[in-house]
């Protein structure tokens, strides 16, 4: 009988910038990694591998109560010998106008995933093997919101 003796390890690194003002506000968040894979049943394969994942987004406010906002997140995963290159860019973007002396009411017009590259795959090479998951996902769409906060309704 064969025991397999797996490690799988990752090193991060994760800076967060970010800056708020009365009108904008914005953050970026990128992630460096490198995993560490291996297997003592199949030490011929090598999946090291770097890593990428970065986040950005902002909001700002225009007059008459108009906020804008947008948000993006990239992954780069490197090739190794048993996976090949990944790359997925997700943006996100709405409008929302804001009504009523407390601004408690608002509508909203948001559009997600603007590039259409939420596929509903991911896969990792991890102690079991390499697991690939795919998944029914809401790629590209649009959606309208009307959105009433109740905890401004005669609050202060």
């Amino acid at each position: 009988m064969n025991i397999n003796r797996i490690t799988d390890n990752e090193i991060m690194i994760t800076p967060n910038f970010a800056k708020n003002t009365d009108h904008f506000s914005f953050y970026i968040r990128p992630t460096i990694g490198y995993a560490f894979n291996r297997s003592s049943l199949q030490p011929i394969y090598n999946n090291n591998s770097f890593n990428f994942n970065g986040e950005f987004g902002g909001d700002v406010e225009l007059p008459w109560k108009i906020n804008l906002h947008s948000d993006f997140n990239y992954q780069w995963e490197e090739k190794t010998e048993v996976l090949p290159v990944f790359n997925q860019v997700i943006w996100n973007a709405s409008i929302k106008k804001s009504f009523l002396k407390d601004e408690s009411l608002s509508i909203k017009l948001e559009c997600k995933d603007i590039l259409n590259q939420n596929n509903g795959f991911k896969r990792k090479v991890d102690d079991i093997g390499l697991t690939q998951n795919t998944y029914t996902t809401i790629r590209r769409f649009l959606m309208i919101s009307a959105i009433w906060n109740f905890n401004k309704v005669g609050g202060k």
